[in-house]
């Protein structure tokens, strides 16, 4: 039998097989020690198609009418990944509801008043139980013979009074705090023709005219949203098409709710109005529990976040939180120091968090203007993934962390040696944790910081001109925590423009040499 035997041509063309081979290889392999976390945008388009049933009996459907109108703002404003079905008569509802994600109610200008609280009152049950169960229902409205808010009203989603005034052509803005919906909607326009402020207190008010009249409000209903809208769009503005396709969004993108419930020290619209906003930028709800803490309320978050406050928890919230992250939510807490700042304390140590009573964190070698303004760098900052891209912070009189969860990771540590010491006594405090993060067995998350200062964007603590939030990696390093929380995934993350992996630069370039080397060799073979 003849074997065929390799020849020179063979060998070269299997040694720049492997070349290519192992250029490739190193690539895929993670950096040692590299911390990567996944994009910290939160997806702003599902990859999943949303499904939309739109409620028709009494709107305009005719050509250029409001209904056509509202699905080209859609189109525009939120793109054709969605599919839509009408529904053309108010008694099939509940035969169709559950097949869907949103229910749209464009306006509804045909109808009577008797005929839309018939709607409402027949609906009463469905809605409340389509919203509980994630569903959302966008309301469009005008002032038409029967107002299509009286659907919600009738229906007990959301409550109204009889006040509306028409505002076509008025100054209208977005409210302090306007979450998700506001995303990339501008301040302040015109209302444009068929718009109505109207008189509600039931949900967060998104935008107001210029006298503070509510004109498109926003609430919570279990784990679903009713978003009412005054304009119908009799013509299709930028602005109102905008919150109406972040509308539509709300049914995937995480909601972040920062407890205001027990006098926080860190309001989301003074202190920490800068770090909010930075989070809807990324793509997520934000909004305030507010007055009062609210188990309901909770349901709809994804992650709660607490900061220092005044009055403390009692035994039964500090049960309801634990319970709320042990469902596989995250929670974001920043306690304080000293023994005045008790409140979080019952919180932090159930799940296996004390912290030091007595004094704050100082540094001796590395500070701004006080040593107990300490400065930690590369050295203090541990691998993982919250700590990806951080360089150093920068804290304002912090506590640390004595004892920690078991499992947990460390991510910020005071020195370990006798420059870290606490303030005012000047007893050593080396190696001791400032924060750190844990995944619980039920796949809950928490992120434990020993202060809030880093979160400020209201206050310039050492006075160099710089607020807290952006000094240093102060921001870059709530946000990753944020993003950490909401799930993201190191394995999953280092991805480019157009989904494009993207890697770490030392093993991109080694994968480039090794390319590099096999075509020289390629060319010299064949000189030869």
């Amino acid at each position: 039998m003849k074997i065929k035997q390799k020849t020179k041509k063979d060998s070269l063309s299997i040694f720049i097989i492997i070349s290519l081979s192992l250029g490739l290889l190193i690539m895929a392999i993670p950096s040692r020690g590299a911390k990567t976390i996944e994009n910290l945008n939160a997806s702003t388009s599902s990859s999943d198609i949303v499904s939309i049933l739109v409620y028709t009996e009494y709107a305009d459907t005719t050509s250029e009418g409001e209904f056509e109108n509202t699905l080209a703002a859609i189109d525009i404003y939120y793109g054709s990944n969605y599919n839509y079905e009408t529904l053309t008569d108010y008694t099939n509802l509940e035969s169709e509801i559950s097949d869907y994600d949103i229910l749209l109610i464009p306006e509804q200008e045909t109808g009577s008043a008797n005929q839309l609280d018939t709607v409402g009152k027949a609906w009463e049950g469905e809605l409340s139980e389509f919203a509980t169960n994630g569903g959302i229902i966008i309301c469009l409205d005008w002032q038409g013979p029967g107002n299509t808010r009286r659907i919600l009203n009738w229906s007990n989603v959301m409550e109204f009074y009889e006040t509306s005034t028409s505002i076509i052509g008025y100054p209208i803005s977005l409210a302090q705090i306007p979450g998700a919906l506001g995303r990339n909607v501008n301040n302040s326009w015109r209302a444009p023709n068929g718009a109505i402020n109207v008189s509600t207190y039931d949900g967060n008010v998104v935008v107001e005219d210029e006298y503070g009249s509510p004109i498109v409000v926003h609430k919570y209903l279990g784990q679903g949203h009713v978003v009412y809208c005054g304009f119908d769009f009799y013509e299709i503005e930028e602005n109102c098409g905008k919150i109406l396709a972040n509308a539509i969004r709300l049914s995937y993108i995480p909601h972040i709710i920062f407890d205001e419930s027990h006098t926080s020290a860190n309001s989301l619209s003074s202190k920490l109005q800068e770090f909010g906003q930075d989070l809807v930028d990324m793509g997520y709800d934000i909004s305030r529990m507010i007055p009062s803490f609210n188990e309901s309320y909770l349901s709809s978050g994804d992650i709660l976040v607490l900061t220092a406050s005044y009055t403390n928890y009692s035994d039964t919230e500090a049960e309801i939180i634990e319970n709320y992250v042990d469902q596989g939510n995250g929670l974001f807490i920043g306690a304080e120091r000293g023994a005045s700042w008790y409140q979080l304390d019952s919180i932090l140590e159930r799940f296996g968090f004390e912290r030091n009573k007595t004094d704050a964190l100082a540094d001796l070698d590395e500070y701004t203007n006080k040593t107990r303004w300490p400065i930690y760098g590369p050295e203090n900052i541990h691998n993982h993934p919250i700590t990806n891209g951080i360089i150093d912070v920068e804290l304002y009189g912090a506590a640390a962390f004595h004892t920690i969860p078991s499992g947990a990771e460390v991510l910020i540590s005071t020195d370990n040696d006798a420059s870290s010491v606490w303030d005012g006594s000047g007893l050593p405090a080396k190696a001791l944790t400032f924060a750190a993060a844990c995944e619980r067995s039920s796949g809950g998350r928490i992120v434990a910081l020993g202060e809030c200062g880093l979160l400020r964007s209201s206050d310039d603590t050492d006075e160099d001109g710089i607020y807290d939030y952006y000094e240093r990696s102060n921001g870059l390093f709530a946000r990753n925590s944020i993003a950490w929380l909401v799930g993201a995934s190191a394995s999953s993350s280092s991805s480019g423009q157009n989904g494009i992996p993207s890697f770490p630069l030392e093993f991109t370039l080694l994968s480039l040499i090794a390319t590099c080397i096999a075509i020289m060799v390629f060319i010299h073979k064949k000189r030869k």
